[in-house]
């Protein structure tokens, strides 16, 4: 924009002239500064995500990182005991609590999703 009024002030070209140069000159100038702002933009994310005691070690993991809701992490078994178990599945807007799993035979969405996070992994009960 700034190009464009500065062309209108300084030349004497019809406007339609001024405004292809403008826009001539943004579109060359854009992939340029495009690395350098996605690398500013990462790297001030970071800088948020450190204030709430998130250690980010590479920049591209800051993009997974702002889409995820929750991380539960544990080193010493504190928060798994020592063995993964599934309590409560959110499946199609309604929760199924640990109980509920073996019970869900007549809706058959819900039981075949169980089904296969059954299959997927190897949790205990």
């Amino acid at each position: 924009m700034f190009v464009f009024v500065f062309f209108l002030l300084t030349d004497e070209n019809s406007w339609p002239i001024n405004l292809m140069t403008a826009v001539t000159i943004a579109i060359a100038v854009i992939p340029e500064f495009l690395i350098v702002i996605v690398s500013v933009i990462l790297s001030l994310s970071v800088k948020r995500m450190t204030k709430v005691n998130v250690i980010v070690k590479k920049l591209d993991a800051v993009e997974t990182l702002g889409s995820v809701n929750v991380i539960c992490s544990d080193k010493t078994g504190t928060l798994t005991q020592n063995k993964m178990t599934v309590k409560e599945i959110i499946f199609n807007n309604e929760i199924f609590k640990e109980n509920d799993f073996n019970y869900q035979q007549n809706n058959k969405a819900a039981f075949h999703f169980i089904n296969c996070l059954t299959l997927c992994n190897d949790a205990i009960n």
